[in-house]
């Protein structure tokens, strides 16, 4: 048999709040700049790297 909707909501003292809502929102903004940052850092290292080898030969 189904759970009502009732029954799958959580109890009202383990609802989320916007406040919890919003810092899960930036928590994820964080994450995905950090994730992009790293993803530069590693592109402009590469092609350093290859730059640098392309001047030693």
């Amino acid at each position: 048999m189904a759970a009502s909707i009732a029954a799958a909501r959580p109890a009202p003292s383990l609802r989320e709040t916007q406040i919890d809502r919003t810092t899960a929102n930036a928590r994820r903004v964080v994450d995905d700049e950090t994730l992009l940052r790293a993803e530069k850092t590693a592109a402009l290292k590469a092609a350093r790297e290859k730059r640098d080898l392309r001047g030693e030969g």
